[in-house]
């Protein structure tokens, strides 16, 4: 009996030594989407959301339409919570994002916001 357990508590070390940990090798920018800030996701805000009334500078909403106010939206998480998990921006009154577009934003995002 005594050699089962201790057989059933080195597999259980084997396995959880074996586990794949989220190391920064493994998360590595996705190279194969698009998602840069100037090429890719500024013109969608600035057609989208930097627009007469909204985020464009000239309300009492942030301005989008500069990477700084963008970029921390994206560390704070509400970016991500506003436009893609609860899918309030655009409001539903607004031209809405297309799928193509929210992949711009998601990839954008997972790669770490970038600048260029």
């Amino acid at each position: 009996m005594k050699y089962n357990i201790t057989f059933i508590a080195l597999i259980i070390s084997v396995i959880a030594c074996n586990k794949t940990k989220d190391t920064p090798s493994s998360q590595q920018p996705n190279e194969n989407c698009i998602g840069h800030f100037n090429d890719n996701l500024l013109p969608v805000i600035k057609t989208k959301c930097a627009v007469s009334g909204c985020h464009n500078g000239n309300s009492n909403l942030v301005a989008l339409n500069n990477y700084n106010n963008l970029k921390e939206r994206a560390d704070n998480g509400r970016l991500k919570d506003f436009v893609l998990d609860k899918g309030i921006m655009p409001p539903a009154n607004a031209s809405q994002l297309t799928e193509a577009e929210k992949n711009i934003f998601k990839c954008w995002l997972e790669n770490g916001a970038p600048q260029d």
